[in-house]
């Protein structure tokens, strides 16, 4: 599992823009590459305009040409992640690092809000649980030797692979899962015997 780092502000304002979210969200939920055309008929926009943005994506290295194709005599790019996962990192005291912190609370407090309303949308409709396609798996607390946990989250990333599809017929599932280190918990002493 490789992981891009965004650490300059500039990078991050590019990344956190609302319109490249749009062009990413799309690309996710099709789990295949896509051309400029694609992504942008599926945001009923031009392709000049995507294109552009598109553009600014891979400047910053969150999208790379995966592959060529020649359709009717003309090449068409097709754009996919370059990394299997992106982390922000915003240094203090960089000028408008309060801003930028201010909207990655946003764009992630987003994904929280959207959850919780597609949650509720399902569990109000009255039918089973198990009839309305809600699965839910809840740790509240769980320890991993921090030597690993990059290991355990491309396992995880690894198996959404696996099961991923985009055949007709395939249902559609949103999956939300943010592990959040438990700060001022004590660490586990060693055993005692007997």
């Amino acid at each position: 599992m490789n992981t891009l780092y965004l650490k300059k502000p500039e990078e991050i304002r590019i990344y956190l823009n609302p319109f490249h979210s749009k062009i990413m969200r799309i690309m996710k939920s099709k789990y295949r590459p896509m051309t400029v055309k694609e992504i942008a008929d599926e945001m009923g926009l031009s392709p000049a305009k995507v294109y552009y943005h598109v553009k600014k994506l891979e400047s910053i290295g969150v999208l790379s040409v995966r592959y060529t194709k020649v359709i009717n005599g003309i090449v068409a790019k097709y754009y996919d992640f370059a990394a299997d996962s992106i982390a922000l990192s915003i240094p203090d005291g960089e000028e408008g690092s309060d801003i930028l912190r201010s909207k990655v609370m946003a764009e992630y407090g987003e994904y929280f809000d959207e959850a919780k309303q597609r949650f509720f949308d399902l569990y109000n409709t009255g039918e089973p649980m198990n009839e309305k396609g809600i699965y839910i798996t809840r740790e509240d607390s769980f320890s991993v030797d921090p030597d690993r946990m990059d290991e355990m989250y491309g396992e995880l990333k690894q198996v959404l692979k696996k099961y991923r599809s985009s055949r007709k017929g395939a249902v559609s599932y949103s999956l939300f899962l943010f592990m959040i280190q438990n700060k001022g918990e004590k660490k586990p002493g060693p055993q005692k015997k007997g």
